[in-house]
């Protein structure tokens, strides 16, 4: 679902998915790890998705 409804050619769309998803996937690795690092590897989530 998520992949069909984001391109790199659609940045509004990437942009919509990545404000929608990063604080609950940054929160969800920050109850494991500190949060730089969870900022860090929620961020590196979308660069391998996307």
């Amino acid at each position: 679902m998520i992949r069909e409804a984001v391109t790199v050619a659609d940045p509004q769309r990437f942009g919509t998915v990545f404000d929608a998803y990063y604080l609950e996937i940054r929160r969800y690795i920050g109850r494991r790890l500190d949060l730089a690092v969870a900022e860090d590897l929620a961020a590196e989530t979308f660069l391998v998705a996307f």
